[in-house]
């Protein structure tokens, strides 16, 4: 299971998350702030049928955040999300 891509990216609104689940019971997206002294910390919820998810982040502080994949509970991916 994998994070694919994260369009647009750098984003000042909505970005639409691209994921792959190999064969997983439950999975979500956990975006955590690290740069700038932002402590966000969110979790979406994602469906294991479907292969995206869009995400609004307006209201997140500008900065740099980290995106996990966690699959039954592991987390299997990350990537850097960057709001403007």
């Amino acid at each position: 299971s994998i994070l694919e891509t994260i369009t647009p990216n750098p984003t000042s609104n909505n970005t639409i998350i691209s994921y792959k689940l190999n064969g997983v019971q439950s999975a979500y997206i956990t975006i955590m702030g690290y740069y700038g002294g932002n402590n966000t910390s969110n979790n979406y919820i994602l469906d294991t049928n479907n292969s995206e998810i869009s995400i609004d982040i307006t209201n997140y502080q500008n900065g740099f955040y980290t995106l996990a994949l966690i699959c039954d509970g592991q987390i299997v991916d990350a990537k850097t999300l960057i709001k403007q």
